[in-house]
């Protein structure tokens, strides 16, 4: 193609991201999230994944002259405001969802007691300031354990040992009450801070452990419902990105679309793996496919992509014939023959009265013979040729979408489907991140759009056709390679050209 072309993303629809690697999730981010700052506004990220892959995007904001707060998780517990401006129902409620979100055996009752057992503990603690430092010494405190530092006052340890409970209910609750205490001494000093951070166009929390652990998957339960908060508190957030869903629970990540549909926030969902959970959560905005090279994984994509009746070829039968005709007579005759002639004449006459009679005769004999001959040859030769083709073709239900094609997708590749009454709608997508650096002269290409330039404050241009509120999967900014170092992806774009 002599140009590229911009996709338009659908309005405030949510948008499931499924499979790819971390370098596609990196630039899907840089391509969409630009474009989604250009056009809507300010946007929050929640990074999961572990290996920070909102940098490139955030530098570019920067580099636009935008806001940009970046938390990064856990190192920054105590700097940020995951908890602040909570009173108690929000922290309980927040704590013990967190705790349980994801646990299918967890019963009704469990979540209650664990609810009761904090929020008797957290009222006690509210004057004082919820932390989570705080909270984990009152947990130690009803079990009677040895608690160190200053958290707590001595007239609040007071109070929880005598006034909070009985001995022979929190011998009882000795299991919930150990667990609330370990996760709440887990995340160190999380709620410390006790104002908001500043606002900016761009929000990035982003979690830096290498290896998912209990605390960890807790912690992310806990940002997502922060950002529930953000959501529901700011009408100002335009675009919030969940990047690495795969651990969280689906009534949490339901929740939390049913919250964006309302304050018309897009929601970007972005799961690593076409998992049951995860396949379960897709169908209720447009659907993008990255790589997906587990074959089962691939399979299900395709039957979420679904099948079309379509004709396809059958049969196809060729019949080649000829027939040659060759003969040759000869003809040989002749005849001969004899005719024999013979005969005799006798004769006899008187004169007059003075002549004297005379007398003739006479013999005659002829002989012919005549001989002829005759020849011949007749040749007749005849050629003829045939041929005949046919083909038949069979109504056929398949899929629209290959399951090999999309295990077979570049990393910077995508698949966007969409489910609209005229059917199944696929298009293919490209999010490198140097597309937008592309020069192309009007020379070259007379018929194009003017070219994109590397000017940071120049924007793709937007089909006339597109929607007032959707946005282009295409950078509206660049990165100036000149004050950047060189990206990892290039060889790979480079490679893709040379093929």
């Amino acid at each position: 193609m002599p140009q590229w072309i911009s996709a338009p993303a659908p309005g405030h629809r949510r948008i499931d991201v499924v499979g790819g690697n971390l370098w596609g999730w990196e630039a899907f981010l840089t391509v969409f999230g630009a474009s989604a700052l250009a056009s809507r506004g300010p946007m929050v990220v929640l990074d999961l994944s572990g290996e920070q892959i909102t940098s490139e995007l955030a530098r570019g904001a920067v580099a636009s002259g935008l806001d940009v707060d970046i938390q990064m998780l856990p190192a920054e517990l105590a700097d940020s405001d995951l908890l602040t401006d909570l009173d108690v129902p929000s922290l309980v409620d927040i704590f013990i969802e967190s705790l349980h979100g994801g646990d299918g055996k967890a019963t009704r009752g469990e979540r209650v007691l664990d609810a009761r057992l904090l929020g008797a503990l957290s009222d006690r603690l509210a004057a004082g300031g919820l932390t989570m430092p705080r909270i984990a010494a009152g947990a130690r405190v009803l079990l009677n354990e040895p608690s160190v530092g200053e958290a707590l006052s001595p007239a609040e340890r007071a109070d929880l040992a005598d006034e909070v409970f009985s001995e022979a209910y929190r011998t009882q609750s000795s299991g919930s009450l150990r667990i609330i205490e370990a996760l709440a001494d887990s995340l160190g000093d999380l709620g410390l801070r006790t104002q908001r951070r500043p606002s900016a166009d761009l929000r990035c929390v982003s979690m830096s452990t290498t290896w998912r652990s209990g605390t960890g998957d807790f912690l992310a339960d806990l940002v997502v419902a922060w950002a529930g908060r953000q959501i529901a508190a700011d009408a100002e957030v335009a675009t919030l990105v969940v990047a690495g869903a795969d651990e969280l629970a689906p009534r949490h990540l339901e929740r939390l679309s049913d919250l964006c549909n309302r304050r018309r926030t897009r929601l970007v969902v972005m799961f690593r793996h076409l998992r049951e959970t995860s396949f379960q959560m897709l169908g209720a905005g447009p659907v993008v496919f990255m790589n997906l090279g587990n074959p089962q994984e691939a399979a299900r994509a395709a039957d979420f992509i679904g099948r079309e009746h379509r004709f396809e070829i059958s049969g196809l039968t060729r019949t080649v014939g000829g027939d040659q005709t060759h003969s040759m007579a000869d003809s040989d005759g002749g005849s001969e023959g004899v005719a024999q002639t013979a005969g005799r004449e006798r004769g006899a006459s008187s004169g007059g009265l003075m002549a004297a009679p005379s007398r003739s005769w006479g013999r005659s004999q002829s002989q012919t013979r005549s001989t002829s001959r005759d020849w011949g040859q007749t040749v007749t030769a005849s050629n003829s040729h045939n041929w005949s083709d046919a083909e038949s073709r069979t109504r056929v239900y398949e899929y629209a979408v290959e399951p090999r094609v999309l295990q077979q997708l570049p990393d910077y590749a995508m698949v966007l489907v969409e489910h609209a009454a005229a059917g199944v709608q696929v298009k293919a997508v490209e999010i490198n991140p140097e597309i937008p650096l592309l020069q192309q002269t009007d020379a070259e290409w007379p018929h194009q759009a003017p070219p994109i330039s590397a000017d940071s404050r120049q924007s793709v241009d937007r089909p006339a056709d597109a929607d007032a509120d959707a946005d282009a999967v295409t950078a509206s900014w660049v990165d100036d390679p000149r004050t950047l170092p060189e990206r990892d992806v290039a060889p790979h774009s480079r490679e893709r050209r040379k093929r």
